[in-house]
């Protein structure tokens, strides 16, 4: 049985952890142009990413975590996430503008479902979000690691 998040009637619930305003409009711009509808909760650390899943009423269908944030980077709010057993099958996706394999490589060993480079331009922004809540997560939620990351880059080829 696939799960595709835009297969469902109701809107996608989408939890955005991420300190930039910039970035938090871009990305909130990005979801009001997809044809299909979503619900942005935006929390601006991975400290209030934590506590907001861990007080929620429902649950978000997927989880987009900045990598660095002040208070609790995104590393340490994926690793809070993994624990939680209600959010154990939650898509979470990185999103940075560091790409080190470094930061790639802890990422994926601690869970998280995609690795995005933040894209320069904003319709290759919209194109990733879209991609992304387009995945079959029942064939991807453990991605093959020459999959798990999505550069502005690779959009260009695909």
């Amino acid at each position: 049985m696939k799960y595709v998040l835009t297969d469902n009637y109701a809107p996608i619930k989408v939890l955005l952890a991420e300190d930039d305003e910039d970035d938090q409009f871009f990305f909130s711009d990005a979801l009001a142009e997809l044809p299909f509808p979503t619900e942005l909760t935006i929390v601006s650390n991975g400290h209030d990413a934590v506590e907001k899943l861990t007080h929620a009423d429902s649950k978000p269908d997927i989880i987009f975590l900045d990598l660095n944030m002040p208070k609790m980077n995104g590393k340490e709010c994926l690793k809070q996430i993994r624990t939680n057993k209600r959010y154990k099958t939650t898509p979470c996706i990185i999103l940075s503008t560091s790409s080190a394999h470094a930061e790639i490589e802890e990422t994926y060993y601690a869970g998280a479902n995609l690795y995005i480079l933040k894209p320069n331009e904003g319709h290759n922004l919209l194109k990733m979000v879209n991609k992304v809540l387009k995945l079959d997560w029942k064939e991807n939620f453990t991605p093959e690691k020459e999959l798990y990351f999505l550069s502005e880059r690779m959009l260009q080829r695909a």
